[in-house]
């Protein structure tokens, strides 16, 4: 089943029960996303685990899950989207909300309107770089545009994941701060699928190369089991060395703009860390290149 409700540039739709069966060996009491973009890895992860905690520092996204979280305000929603037809227009007076409020739409004070918006830009947004991607449109196809039941079959997902989302604890916090609190203890399993290197000006909330270098240093020290995934480069390499981290790669498929909506077999790698005592010595922290 795919459990994501939203495109989401680097979403894990497609890995997420694999993901999940990797992070629930050993078993762990809590599942705490800490990058949790559409969600889809957590709301895999609720046949594995009784505890999830999703994380994004996105304030756009966490107010679209706490909306369609409650049955009343995801009603709301649902009819505001109903019957809003694919348009450039509405998606680029969105935009320009969008950047006047620093890439957020935090200055909607109505946290439905807030979530419209929200939802409308991921779904119709170039290559899910939702910071700058334009409005994107597929006629290629000589039967169909694919985003328009693409969109269609989100609208139809609001009450499923709603309802699923009643059961996750939607926290709003820097990667940092997140880590700090659920990381401390050895029967919790922080999942990790941060902006990889080269892509983290898609997303709206930045995430710097220094990022990389802090986020490795803080996941080797913490006693919670960590479950990471990266593309294998040299740089990242160097953060995550055995013999404390363990390198597994996972085959894994993505759409190509460049083969006509084909899917292309690709490499993930799943970098895994186990838990430890909080007595135990801090493994020795390494520098990103």
């Amino acid at each position: 089943m795919n459990h994501g409700l939203i495109p989401y540039v680097g979403g894990k739709h497609r890995l997420a029960h694999r993901l999940v069966e990797m992070c629930a060996v050993p078993p762990a009491d809590t599942f705490v996303d800490v990058f949790g973009g559409s969600a889809a890895v957590t709301l895999a992860a609720g046949d594995r685990f009784g505890k999830l905690i999703y994380n994004d520092v996105d304030g756009d996204l966490v107010n679209l899950f706490r909306v369609i979280s409650d049955p009343g305000t995801r009603q709301l929603l649902f009819r505001l989207l109903r019957w809003l037809p694919p348009s450039r227009r509405v998606f680029e007076d969105d935009y320009r909300q969008y950047v006047a409020g620093g890439f957020s739409f935090h200055a909607v004070a109505d946290p439905i309107e807030r979530a419209r918006r929200t939802f409308y830009r991921h779904c119709f947004v170039f290559g899910g770089k939702v910071r700058s991607g334009g409005f994107a449109i597929s006629t290629g196809d000589r039967d169909r545009i694919k985003e328009v039941p693409r969109y269609r079959n989100a609208l139809r997902k609001l009450a499923r994941i709603g309802g699923l989302f009643r059961r996750v604890v939607i926290e709003n916090l820097h990667y940092s701060e997140l880590i700090r609190i659920h990381g401390r203890r050895n029967d919790a399993v922080l999942f990790i699928d941060p902006p990889y290197h080269g892509s983290e000006d898609y997303y709206s909330r930045t995430f710097g190369a220094g990022d990389h270098a802090f986020l490795a240093n803080q996941l080797a020290t913490v006693p919670a089991r960590v479950v990471c995934t990266y593309y294998d480069t040299p740089g990242i390499r160097s953060l995550y060395p055995p013999p404390l981290w363990r390198w597994e790669s996972i085959a894994a498929t993505k759409n190509s703009a460049f083969t006509k909506g084909n899917k292309v077999l690709t490499s993930e790698h799943v970098i895994i860390k186990e838990a430890f005592q909080k007595t135990s010595p801090p493994p020795v922290s390494h520098d990103y290149h």
